[in-house]
């Protein structure tokens, strides 16, 4: 799936590292009802329509797709620039100079940018020329590094796709905004909305949604640093908050009052006082924020 809208840097990006079938597969397991929940943010936000919101889940799921493919590019360039360090040794003056041109435009966050295909194909032609004669300290034979290895799913890609999920959604929001006259406030999510849940795929998949049955899993992470802590009572305050029983009691709505979790419930089933449970609070916030790589 390519994002043809995109300059050319970015559709090239999406070609030669392109999402398999299998990566495919995995990345809409794992980080499809983000996207699902972001694009109903957005349709929730500007009123928009159910046409509306699975165009929005298209364009958030693109921008999905796109950093699975800029990963493997970053992970694939990391490893050559890594791999040709070994290989300087057999290396000329004008090849270290090259090199060293190409890892430090690379490395400098100012010029990264304007790393491109050009760049990128002097880097393997490198590449190339030097395969089989890097070795490591312990004289071993170092493997040459793949263009075509899989997308690698650890901790910092997690962190990287959430945070794009994010930014797309952040950057369509701004995109509204402008065509609504009456909206110019950027729109933004909360992750107590998130906890709250409601229907973001009203007649989607057999009718599932977002809701205190179905948000156990997505919020695992969290509960288990939580845990972790030796202070318990963060933990406790969120698993009375997803109490699907405490639900009603905790989310409940008036008009012209302020949205946001109700703590009568919190109090009650723990004694501790408001000030107690909002440092709580607080600290759930920033673990929420954490876990799903964005910025309130």
């Amino acid at each position: 799936m390519f994002d043809y809208s995109r300059e050319d840097k970015s559709v090239y990006i999406q070609k030669r590292y392109p999402i398999s079938n299998d990566e495919y597969k995995v990345l809409d397991d794992k980080y499809d009802k983000l996207c699902w929940f972001a694009a109903n943010g957005l349709a929730r936000s500007n009123k928009k329509s159910e046409e509306d919101l699975q165009d929005y889940h298209s364009d958030i799921q693109i921008g999905m797709f796109r950093a699975g493919s800029y990963y493997k590019r970053q992970c694939f360039l990391e490893a050559t620039f890594s791999y040709l360090n070994n290989c300087k040794l057999f290396m000329d003056s004008n090849e270290i100079e090259e090199l060293t041109v190409l890892k430090n435009t690379w490395s400098n966050h100012k010029t990264r940018s304007s790393f491109g295909k050009p760049q990128e194909n002097e880097l393997i032609v490198l590449l190339n020329k030097f395969e089989g004669v890097a070795y490591n300290s312990d004289s071993n034979k170092i493997d040459i590094p793949d263009i075509n290895t899989s997308l690698r799913f650890d901790r910092n890609f997690e962190v990287y796709c959430k945070a794009i999920i994010w930014n797309t959604k952040k950057s369509l929001g701004q995109q509204i905004s402008k065509e609504n006259a009456n909206r110019n406030n950027e729109i933004s999510l909360s992750e107590w909305e998130f906890l709250e849940g409601g229907d973001i795929r009203t007649s989607m998949e057999q009718g599932i949604s977002y809701n205190p049955t179905y948000y156990t899993n997505d919020f695992k992470a969290v509960k288990k640093r939580l845990n972790k802590m030796k202070d318990k009572r963060p933990a406790k305050t969120l698993e009375i908050l997803m109490d699907p029983e405490n639900h009603d009691a905790v989310f409940k709505r008036k008009e012209g009052k302020k949205d946001g979790p109700k703590l009568n419930i919190v109090r009650k089933k723990t004694n501790m006082s408001y000030r107690t449970i909002n440092k709580q609070l607080k600290i759930i916030e920033k673990v929420i924020r954490e876990e799903f790589g964005y910025d309130l």
